[in-house]
């Protein structure tokens, strides 16, 4: 038997449970097998240790749109547009901007 990628990323933080980075990658393996629920749990553990990890909000922003909980979606992105400003991302911004858009418009 092989040992997913999520059950290694599950040890190491077990091993290292303030590391952002492997919370953050094991949101994004969540959200990859479409386990949406434990992803946003992910990312929002991510952002209570680094509030300005931005990419997080984007992604738990997508989740939520995914589940069509649109206004928590639309409250997590202005959120992140925020951070990004901050922490000076253009490319997030123009990403969360977007995804904006495109719920305003659907």
């Amino acid at each position: 038997m092989t040992t997913s990628r999520l059950e290694k990323l599950q040890k190491m933080l077990e091993r290292d449970p303030h590391d952002v980075d492997l919370h953050y990658m094991v949101a994004m393996e969540y959200k990859g097998v479409g386990d949406l629920d434990r992803a946003i749990a992910a990312f929002d553990t991510c952002i209570e240790k680094n509030r300005t990890h931005a990419a997080a909000y984007f992604l738990k922003a997508q989740c939520l749109h995914s589940q069509t909980h649109n206004e928590q979606a639309r409250e997590m992105l202005t959120r992140g547009i925020e951070v990004a400003r901050e922490i000076g991302n253009k490319h997030l911004i123009y990403e969360m901007n977007q995804m904006l858009e495109t719920m305003k418009q659907g």
